[in-house]
């Protein structure tokens, strides 16, 4: 009977032990677990930071870079106007350089024009006064002439009165004298007539001449230049619009596992003892007996 007893607490102890190994592996395991959760934890909130880090970082070197776009749009921008502007003004020199020009040689054509009108008055002048010089000259020529035949004439009768004629024979000589006076009149009339007819006739070429260079002169002459309408002002250069990134949001926290290894109870462990103890009991109750 004393040797069931040890065996009864022989069992009991060896059940006490194998229920607290099994409880201290347990512990050891979820122990185990736990630290890995607690260094992925770790890591997690090292990520999250390093990367909202990053996203801070992208976010504000994307908005540099959008601001260096729009200085470097408004610094184009502001180029071009300025260029635009200043090509403007030197077209408008050069428009008002060459309507200066223009107004130049017309005014010289205007001064030529007038020149030449006075010239050609002054030639018609002087041919005036020397066709009137010369019809002047061809009357005071046949002037000269009548009285060359008046003389003439009168010759004649004084040279019959010497010959001692008289009667029929000296009006005879008489009115062949007259008759040849009378001839050469006429021949003389005649004459001053045609002049007189061709003096018109140059009168009138010289008018047609100084027509026709006044005509001339009017074709050389240049047409009065009118200014070039007004150059538009140059538009201001339109400036691209640029989006600014998206501000970012700061994401969730990152979240601790949960220990899914459940942790030693110590209920096996009272279990087995008090197993032990019963047996222990009973033996004990049978020795008794």
């Amino acid at each position: 009977m004393a040797w069931e007893l040890v065996a009864a607490g022989i069992s009991a102890l060896g059940g006490l032990f194998g229920a607290s190994a099994a409880q201290s592996q347990q512990d050891q395991a979820r122990e185990l677990q736990q630290k890995a959760i607690n260094r992925q934890f770790r890591k997690d909130k090292q990520d999250y930071r390093f990367n909202w880090q990053e996203t801070r970082a992208n976010y504000d070197w994307l908005k540099d870079g959008i601001n260096v776009q729009r200085s470097n749009e408004e610094r184009l921008g502001a180029f071009r106007d300025a260029t635009n502007l200043q090509e403007y003004n030197y077209k408008l020199k050069i428009q008002d350089y060459e309507y200066a020009q223009q107004m130049r040689m017309y005014n010289k054509s205007e001064q030529l024009y007038r020149q030449q009108r006075g010239f050609n008055a002054q030639a018609a002048q002087l041919a005036y006064a020397s066709e009137s010089r010369r019809l002047q000259e061809t009357f005071q020529e046949s002037a000269f002439d009548n009285q060359d035949l008046m003389v003439q004439m009168l010759q004649e009768e004084g040279k019959s009165i010497a010959r001692g004629q008289a009667g029929r024979s000296a009006g005879k000589a008489l009115q062949t004298a007259v008759a040849s006076y009378g001839r050469n009149q006429a021949i003389i009339a005649e004459s001053l007539v045609s002049a007189e007819r061709q003096s018109r006739e140059n009168l009138r070429n010289i008018d047609l001449s100084k027509y026709g260079a006044d005509l001339a002169a009017e074709g050389n002459r240049m047409l009065r230049p009118d200014r070039l309408p007004a150059m538009p002002v140059p538009i201001a250069t339109p400036r691209a619009v640029f989006q600014d990134p998206r501000k970012p949001k700061k994401p969730p926290k990152p979240i601790k596992m949960t220990n899914t290894v459940a942790g030693g109870s110590s209920m096996p462990v009272w279990n087995a003892a008090i197993s032990g103890i019963a047996g222990v009991t009973g033996s004990l109750s049978s020795l008794y007996k």
